[in-house]
């Protein structure tokens, strides 16, 4: 698989945070002009969301704390009627191709959160699952690891799940779902919810996912054994909330000639993560 380099991006970090939220203390920071064309605004713990209107397209705003710093999302009412990110998580801004390197955003091992591992650039670390205490969430230090982890949670059984609250809530079966940190009513996907607004909007392949509502950009992969990325610019693999048996998760793959859906893989992959609203 060829590796693909990025633009460095070099910037301040700030001082760990406490863990109120599945967030870590450093990251690039993604950058996209706020819209406050309604008034619902929720306001609380540093987050401030925007909700689009009813109408199909209509968009939104969030604007809250990832990764040490403050970020302003822009968020879209899907065909499938959900409100949807129309950012990865990461992304520095929303997709103006399909091979828009700023909106490619960052990369996270199934059950992890936002602590360092998912980052693009600086690659992180490569460790070994036995350097773990065990090789689930419960295993990670407190607030997480910025090493990327080989092998990563590998005898994991279907019956897992991704959707704690807080890092400090994780267990050997239950991972922090990085998507609350735009606040309680956000959530990873299902495999449901991706399979829903993927017939909506009529995605097919890397094209109709880009000229969709979600603005999908093809930000490839990261290996499950080293740091380099595959794929960046020709497809791009979305994790879902599903666990699957033997250490496997579902997710969507989105390629330049087709999709699969509910496509099954090992949890030590580094795939993109796109957040929707309840």
């Amino acid at each position: 698989m060829k590796k693909i380099t990025f633009r460095l991006v070099l910037l301040s970090f700030s001082a760990l945070l406490a863990v109120t939220s599945c967030k870590k203390d450093e990251d690039p920071k993604p950058t996209q002009n706020n819209n406050n064309n309604n008034n619902n605004n929720n306001t609380g713990n540093d987050v401030t969301i925007v909700d689009p209107g009813t109408a199909t397209g209509a968009k939104g705003s969030a604007t809250f704390t990832y990764n040490g710093e403050k970020v302003t999302y822009i968020s879209v009412r899907a065909k499938d009627g959900k409100i949807w990110l129309q950012q990865n998580l990461g992304a520095r801004q929303v997709a103006t191709s399909a091979t828009d390197v700023e909106s490619y955003g960052d990369l996270y091992q199934w059950g992890r959160w936002a602590d360092g591992h998912q980052l693009r650039t600086p690659a992180p670390a490569v460790k070994a699952s036995s350097t773990l205490s065990a090789n689930n969430p419960s295993g990670l230090p407190a607030g997480g690891s910025k090493d990327y982890i080989s092998g990563w949670w590998n005898g994991g059984a279907s019956t897992d799940t991704w959707n704690a609250a807080t890092s400090t809530s994780v267990s050997e079966t239950n991972g922090c779902d990085p998507c609350k940190v735009l606040g309680s009513k956000w959530r990873l996907p299902t495999e449901e919810d991706w399979s829903s607004v993927l017939a909506a909007e009529g995605i097919t392949n890397n094209a109709t996912a880009f000229e969709s509502n979600l603005k999908i950009p093809a930000g490839g992969w990261r290996a499950t054994t080293s740091s380099s990325i595959a794929s960046a610019g020709s497809s791009s693999w979305f994790w879902s909330s599903k666990a699957s048996g033997s250490g496997r998760a579902k997710g969507v793959w989105i390629q330049s000639a087709s999709v699969q859906k509910s496509y099954d893989d090992a949890r030590a992959w580094g795939t993109s993560v796109r957040c929707v609203k309840d």
